[in-house]
């Protein structure tokens, strides 16, 4: 049907915050909201109204991976905007420890992984939750070749944030990642073109 009018998307957005409030009833309502990074315009403004209602019977928790919101996204202004006026708390939340990675990688493989190749997987994968179940699940695939390979998900992953990054910074990336050794400032010189500084 046709795009809603500013009136009827401020009706939709209030029914939204109401049918919420209602959901729970007095206990109220958790609203869990994964991946934002990739929420488009319409639902960062949803989001701001639920902030903005005064219903205390709904709980916004939400969660983006901030290496893939740039400024210019609608979501970058929404955390900032809400933060300044203390409607959002903002929490990072850093890598697992190595103990709860290996917990989490036996999880992904059903605890099929020998050892040796569990260790790989939690060093390779820093304790980052998504790294550790993609290679978790790609090392328990038999049929995949180059099991130690990176998993294909993570692949487009890593390709998209590297051109994503401004000016040379990606051809640094790619630079460092092709060196397979150690990496002086001055080959990085050479191979951007630029003097040592």
């Amino acid at each position: 049907g046709p795009a809603p009018t500013d009136q009827g998307r401020r009706l939709l957005f209030a029914a939204v915050g109401h049918f919420l409030a209602r959901l729970g009833g007095r206990a109220g309502t958790v609203l869990i909201l994964d991946d934002l990074q990739w929420c488009d315009a319409d639902t960062v403004d949803l989001l701001t109204e639920l902030a903005r209602q005064t219903e205390p019977r709904v709980l916004v928790l939400g969660a983006f991976r901030d290496t893939e919101v740039v400024d210019d996204q609608p979501l970058s202004g929404l955390v900032a905007d809400l933060a300044d006026r203390a409607l959002v708390a903002v929490r990072e939340v850093g890598p697992l420890p190595v103990r709860d990675a290996r917990r989490l990688v036996d999880l992904a493989s059903d605890a099929t992984l020998d050892p040796g190749r569990r260790e790989r997987v939690v060093a390779r994968a820093g304790g980052v939750p998504a790294f550790l179940i993609a290679c978790a699940g790609g090392a328990t695939n038999e049929n995949a070749p180059g099991r130690d390979a990176l998993p294909r998900c993570l692949a487009q992953s890593v390709r998209r944030r590297v051109a994503a990054q401004p000016g040379a910074a990606g051809a640094l990336l790619v630079a460092v990642a092709a060196a397979r050794c150690p990496v002086t400032v001055e080959i990085l010189g050479r191979v951007l073109g630029m003097a040592e500084s």
